[in-house]
């Protein structure tokens, strides 16, 4: 007996280095389970999704030809409750019952699937569904044609309150980027100001930390452009007249959700942001923002 991969389906997303999403669990419905047997396939998993294994003749055809208009249909089910904390799901929400299908690729080659929908709802506890064309099987050259389903990462503006018992008056404060490959990330002197010296009374956290902190010198910087959530962390610094502090700054935490800016500003719409208070007093670095 002869066996060939003819297809697999894969989950990515660019948020984790290694690009696998480990977020969802990958099964076919049970009409596909049922076209499957029938056409004497079997689906093995993967790294990050499914093989396709199909039994074939002399020919190297499938043993049994599989109708070129069936539609191999997997569901999508998440497994990590923090998902939407750094997707993109901005078009995914628009629709009620999300599809990822071949739309007008090449099916032959695979690639990436288009987001699209469908009228029937969703199975029960389904996040979206996968369609892979019966059309694969007639192209042996191709295979295995892999699918794949992406996802994006959510950008955020990154906002850093700094409290400090240093004192500033007449001293260059500033965010730098010291680590990260490529176009570092800039907090420009026009997105960073002295609280203590201009109070933002629409900004609520800034209000905190004056009720808690009355005589230490505060700042806030924010990141001049939105930054794409990643697994892997950034090199930031706090920088006084060109000299790093020791500890690298914390990553904003997902859950330290906010808007950039704190209220609408004419046509500046607001943007999502992330947080982080750290406090550097007495030559002790917090970063727990306590």
């Amino acid at each position: 007996m002869k066996l060939a991969a003819t297809f697999s389906l894969i989950i990515r997303h660019s948020y984790y280095a290694d690009g696998v999403c480990p977020d969802f669990s990958l099964e076919p419905t049970s009409d596909t389970e049922r076209l499957l047997k029938n056409y004497r396939c079997i689906l093995k998993p993967s790294k990050n999704g499914v093989v396709a294994v199909t039994e074939l003749g002399d020919d190297g055809l499938p043993v049994i030809a599989v109708d070129a208009a069936v539609k191999f249909r997997f569901n999508l089910r998440l497994r990590n409750g923090d998902f939407a904390l750094f997707t993109d799901l901005s078009a995914i929400n628009q629709l009620a019952a999300p599809v990822y299908g071949p739309g007008g690729a090449d099916v032959s080659k695979g690639g990436s699937l288009t987001l699209t929908t469908q009228a029937d709802s969703l199975e029960n506890g389904v996040f979206a569904v996968a369609e892979v064309p019966g059309s694969v099987f007639a192209t042996p050259t191709s295979w295995p044609a892999q699918f794949v389903v992406e996802f994006q990462p959510k950008r955020s503006r990154w906002i850093y309150y700094c409290v400090t018992d240093v004192k500033l008056t007449g001293k260059d404060l500033q965010v730098v980027d010291i680590g990260m490959p490529g176009a570092p990330l800039a907090f420009s002197p026009s997105n960073r100001t002295d609280l203590t010296q201009s109070p933002d009374t629409a900004d609520a956290l800034a209000a905190q930390l004056a009720n808690q902190y009355p005589e230490l010198a505060r700042m806030r910087f924010v990141s001049d452009d939105v930054v794409p959530c990643q697994q892997s962390p950034r090199k930031l610094s706090l920088q006084l007249d060109g000299h790093n502090f020791p500890d690298v700054l914390p990553v904003p935490p997902l859950r330290n959700c906010a808007l950039w800016p704190v209220t609408a500003q004419g046509n500046q719409p607001q943007q999502d942001a992330l947080f982080q208070v750290v406090k550097y007093v007495s030559y002790s670095f917090s970063k727990n923002g306590a």
